[in-house]
């Protein structure tokens, strides 16, 4: 945290399952969960592979941060009409971690089968 400012640093992911004949792209959703709005963040659309590298930093307002729960989901981007798919998603508690610190790790997605752009509000 710098300067009341939150910061995730959303790098890359490794051994992606995906239909590589329909994705046409490739994204991180954020979503700092309470009760506030404009909690949500996405990265940048990239290729579609089993490990794509982002490299974009998403920040929040410090103030929104404290005991909160942040939600990272991996989105394909399907042809026009095809809407996306989630891949998968994983819950960052961040009460338990030293934001006064900068935090490196890696997180384990759980499956969102059959979840798309109809059932999940973007």
């Amino acid at each position: 945290m710098t300067k009341g400012q939150f910061e995730v640093d959303v790098v890359c992911a490794q051994g992606l399952r995906m239909d590589h004949e329909t994705a046409t792209g490739i994204y991180v959703k954020l979503h700092l969960r309470g009760r506030s709005r404009g909690n949500k963040r996405k990265t940048r659309i990239v290729q579609p592979c089993e490990s794509p590298s982002f490299k974009q930093t998403v920040r929040y307002d410090a103030s929104l941060v404290d005991n909160k729960l942040l939600e990272v989901s991996v989105w394909l981007k399907q042809g026009s009409y095809r809407g996306k798919q989630a891949i998968g998603s994983t819950d960052v508690r961040l009460s338990s971690l030293d934001l006064a610190q900068p935090q490196f790790s890696w997180y384990s997605l759980r499956s969102m089968d059959n979840v798309s752009s109809s059932s999940v509000d973007e």
